[in-house]
């Protein structure tokens, strides 16, 4: 009786850290509602793990691991609540895709059965879907006025966040 060829390939991928670099565009939609749209950069290395074998002949088994920075870009949005001039909470979704890098080749550890290496590439393509909350200190508040200050306690005057938006282009 004989036996069928079986062929073994198995790829998998891990990213340790993720990291983005990002400009926000954002609408005040109430004194204390922020929405906002952004996009930017977005960074992270992948490793990628080949392995095959295959009981041909003599049978033969192979693999690599190797790890490349990818660069991509993220496009999202979100929303911001300022609870008071320091703290905000927000929720935000971002979609990352990422450019493959070269492939990844896996080469046999031993010849087959007429002698011949085997090579098997992997090529790739990372997407990515995050949605997060988060909450937000602002230290860097500027000293305001008491009128300015009661105009804010009682719903008058400038948001927190067009507070916040005065404050960081008077000190730069």
């Amino acid at each position: 009786m004989e036996t069928a060829n079986t062929y073994t390939v198995s790829t998998s991928f891990k990213a340790d850290w993720l990291s983005t670099y990002r400009a926000r565009l954002g609408w005040t939609l109430s004194p204390n509602l922020l929405a906002y749209a952004t996009g930017g950069l977005a960074l992270t290395v992948l490793e990628v793990t080949n392995s095959f074998s295959d009981n041909v002949g003599l049978g033969a088994t192979g693999g690599s691991t190797g790890s490349q920075l990818w660069a991509g870009w993220t496009a999202g949005g979100g929303l911001e609540w300022a609870m008071n001039s320091a703290w905000s909470v927000k929720a935000e979704y971002l979609y990352l895709k990422f450019a493959a890098p070269a492939p990844t080749p896996a080469s046999s550890s031993d010849p087959g059965p007429r002698g011949l290496f085997t090579t098997i590439s992997t090529t790739g393509d990372l997407t990515a879907h995050v949605a997060r909350v988060g909450l937000n200190y602002n230290s860097d508040r500027t000293e305001r006025s008491a009128p300015a200050q009661a105009r804010l306690r009682h719903g008058h005057g400038p948001s927190p966040f067009e507070a916040r938006a005065k404050s960081a282009s008077a000190s730069g």
